[in-house]
């Protein structure tokens, strides 16, 4: 049986630089480690200028493998 193991980010974004490159940066950054995104939380304040999200991630974990 697959066993996974999850983990959640709160992503802030710097105002200066664009928001989708530095998403895709740390998604790209987490991806390396074996993380994908389950799914993104964006709070309704992201409208007024409150620039974060919640990213949920989650990867696979091997039987023998303990999860951390």
């Amino acid at each position: 049986m697959k066993r996974f193991e999850y983990r959640i980010e709160q992503v802030i974004f710097d105002k200066r630089e664009s928001r989708d490159q530095q998403l895709v940066d740390l998604l790209n950054y987490f991806g390396q480690e074996g993380w994908r995104v389950s799914s993104l939380v964006v709070e309704p304040r992201i409208a007024m200028n409150e620039n974060k999200i919640k990213v949920l991630l989650e990867r696979e974990v091997n039987d023998e493998a303990e999860v951390t």
